[in-house]
């Protein structure tokens, strides 16, 4: 093959072939090119992903035509009518007409893995022609067996077998044959089955996280469709009815205050006390204002008790700070599905891909190594048609494979992310959820003293009831003597 490289270590080298390969099995390059310069390898499979792009009119009349390296003009035109192309696409990469030409991997490397990443997701999204195995992943299998066989199916190319090819292209030329070429080397069946029960080990991973992943979806739908039975307005409504609570305890305290205030002053004024001649003269009203005093200073603690008890509610309930402390800590519940979820999710093979290159590299270093006319002179141009039929057919297959792996390793990690915003979201909701019922506990239990307090703010009611009672006798009880 011929090489015109510009520059780079031989680590970018071997990037360099990997793009190659790369954008050939893309495209399913014809076996014919691999005989050709680097640069129409290049041109043909980048011109093969772009055209993809039928929307865009410069996109489909783009045409690959193979050119010899002394054809610059051609070269030149060629170049600029793709990189118009990738101008149009908004590609980041700012290629430019020379660094096709001359094949500059700096900025060809990271120029094809895009489009290779463009193109790739085009076609999974293509509802018009999709291609059998895009088709697949939105489709729903009942078993992983059915979704096994369906992904099984789902391939463009059915390959030969090498056996077959040997048995049809030896017959009874077996001898003249090895002396040709030893086409043993073109064996690749156990490869390629290992390739496809690679693929299908990832389908069926596949199916399961799907499925598993469906199942939570369906958790989450509940749980964001559950009906909360928590009004928002209850939470400010309690607070205001436990502060007009205080506010009237506290006066009733203030009445029970000025009452003992009075009563002691009445007390004061009724004082036994010595007459001239020493005697004690008691005042029975004396009697009656002390133990009307006892008895409000009884109620008066009373109502101080009651105080404290819903001050004691309103801060231990109602604690701004320490309760959002509480609700920064709320996490996903422990043991739920979705927290064994992530670490039961498969590891994504990522190498079936470079796998079906490695292959594809000896297919077309055979290839190179063996000139077709010498083949035709050595055994028979009907050998060479069957050989050149066979090659085409693993070229394929080894295209349709690694279209499939690529294909594959986009939707599992679009179910990974999937799967990784669904926990996000479902922990979302939990944490919404505990918070309701933090809420809701909270108001529980502020209603529920509220509701003492009024029972016992009732009682210590029909106190000062009793109290002014009391007084009023006594003062009625003094006119009347008076009279």
């Amino acid at each position: 093959m011929a090489s015109t490289t510009s520059g780079g270590s031989p680590k970018n080298a071997t990037e360099n072939n990997n793009i190659i390969e790369r954008m050939a099995l893309r495209c399913s390059m014809h076996p014919s090119l691999w005989r050709s310069s680097e640069y129409n390898q290049v041109a043909a499979g980048i011109t093969a992903a772009l055209k993809q792009f039928r929307e865009i009119e410069e996109a489909k009349n783009l045409k690959f035509v193979e050119s010899l390296n002394s054809e610059i003009p051609k070269r030149k035109k060629q170049c600029k009518a793709i990189v118009d192309v990738f101008k149009i696409l908004d590609c980041p990469t700012g290629i430019e007409s020379t660094h096709l030409l001359h094949l500059n991997y700096d900025v060809l490397t990271p120029t094809c893995l895009w489009i290779l990443q463009k193109s790739l997701l085009k076609e999974v999204t293509n509802f018009k022609n999709p291609m059998p195995f895009t088709t697949y992943f939105r489709q729903s299998f009942k078993s992983p067996e059915d979704s096994i066989k369906a992904f099984r199916e789902s391939s463009i190319y059915k390959w030969e077998r090498y056996e077959n090819f040997k048995e049809m292209v030896s017959g009874n030329n077996s001898t003249s044959l090895a002396n040709a070429v030893n086409i043993d080397q073109l064996n690749f069946d156990k490869e390629i089955l290992a390739l496809e029960q690679r693929l299908e080990a990832e389908a069926n991973a596949y199916f399961h996280h799907r499925t598993e992943t469906q199942t939570h979806e369906y958790e989450l739908f509940c749980a964001l469709t559950r009906k909360n039975d928590y009004d928002p307005k209850l939470y400010s409504n309690l607070l205001k009815t436990t502060d007009k609570l205080m506010d009237r305890l506290m006066h009733c305290k203030d009445l029970v205050h000025s009452d003992l205030l009075r009563i002691r002053r009445e007390s004061g004024e009724h004082e036994p006390r010595t007459n001239a001649q020493g005697k004690t003269i008691v005042d029975m009203e004396y009697y009656q204002w002390v133990k009307l005093a006892d008895y409000a200073k009884t109620l008066e603690g009373r109502f101080h008790d009651l105080v404290m008890k819903l001050a004691k509610v309103m801060t231990e309930t109602l604690a701004s700070t320490e309760h959002k402390a509480q609700i920064d800590k709320v996490d996903i519940m422990p043991g739920h599905k979705l927290e064994t979820l992530e670490s039961r999710y498969l590891p994504i093979d990522e190498t079936i891909g470079d796998s079906a290159i490695d292959i594809y590299k000896r297919l077309r270093t055979f290839v190179q190594t063996h000139d077709p006319q010498d083949l035709i002179e050595k055994h028979s141009e009907q050998f060479y048609n069957s050989y050149k039929s066979y090659v085409s057919n693993i070229n394929f297959k080894l295209s349709d494979l690694c279209c499939k792996a690529n294909v594959m390793q986009h939707n599992r990690n679009s179910l990974k992310e999937k799967c990784d915003n669904l926990k996000s979201e479902m922990k979302k909701r939990q944490r919404e959820e505990i918070i309701i019922a933090q809420k809701m506990n909270i108001a529980l239990r502020v209603n529920m003293g509220n509701a003492e307090v009024n029972c016992e703010l009732s009682t210590l009611l029909r106190g000062l009831d009793h109290i002014k009672a009391e007084m009023d006798e006594i003062f009625e009880s003094r006119v009347s003597d008076e009279d």
